[in-house]
């Protein structure tokens, strides 16, 4: 009896872990991104997309360089969220931005609840980095 009881601990245990998750942590620091974004760009992540959230006027007048305008696809972040479904392994790196971090935010918490475990974004959004980082030159147009 003393047996079950002990199994029926643990289990009950590692029930109630594997219901913790942690939230998404997002990104406060100009330079912990960028050295993210550099890795990316070095190709130390296998897979990984970086996704800028804003309209696509604002986007394209100015974007991170690497970040793909790609508002005017989508109606909705939910839209979003299901091509990347398709598309990315629960694996992949996925970089967002937006204006100012409540897109980023909303779609990197429905990314964590499919499972995904590299999500990186921007919480002040991107009116906020170019404040932050006064050397920010800005890639012009569409990188899509």
């Amino acid at each position: 009896m003393e047996r079950y009881i002990s199994l029926f601990l643990v289990l009950a245990i590692m029930i109630f872990l594997s219901g913790c998750s942690k939230p998404v942590q997002p990104i406060n620091s100009f330079e912990e991104f960028n050295k993210l974004l550099q890795r990316k760009f070095e190709g130390d992540f296998k897979e990984s997309i970086a996704y800028d959230l804003r309209d696509d006027e604002n986007c394209q007048n100015g974007h991170i360089k690497g970040f793909m305008c790609i508002m005017n696809e989508y109606e909705t972040i939910n839209d979003l969220l299901t091509d990347i479904i398709q598309i990315y392994s629960k694996r992949a790196y996925i970089f967002i931005i937006d204006a100012n971090g409540s897109d980023s935010l909303k779609l990197a918490e429905l990314l964590k609840e499919q499972g995904y475990k590299h999500i990186i974004y921007y919480e002040k959004g991107y009116e906020q980095y170019i404040v932050d980082y006064p050397d920010f030159v800005p890639e012009i147009g569409c990188d899509c």
